[in-house]
């Protein structure tokens, strides 16, 4: 079993309570953030997200398609020979 000593000295300790606040900093009040603008900001994060994931995907869906007709291909050429 491999053991590894750490020097304390080498420690870095941090301040959860200090990275926490600075964390939790918002540009927007909380009365806006649950009001109207808040909710605006939510719908246009989701559909953000939405248009991200189905672009990625239709991004991956050309060389898909791609290696896909490159195998039947050479599928149906390998049937064909073998018929011969």
């Amino acid at each position: 079993m491999l053991e590894l000593e750490i020097d304390e000295s080498l420690l870095c300790y941090i301040n959860i309570s200090k990275w926490g606040t600075i964390l939790n900093y918002s540009y927007i009040a909380k009365d806006s953030a649950n009001g109207i603008l808040g909710k605006t900001i939510d719908i246009l994060a989701v559909v953000a997200t939405i248009a991200g994931v189905a672009t990625s995907l239709g991004l991956g869906a050309l060389p898909f398609s791609i290696i896909m007709l490159f195998i039947m291909l050479s599928v149906i050429k390998a049937l064909k020979s073998e018929n011969k």
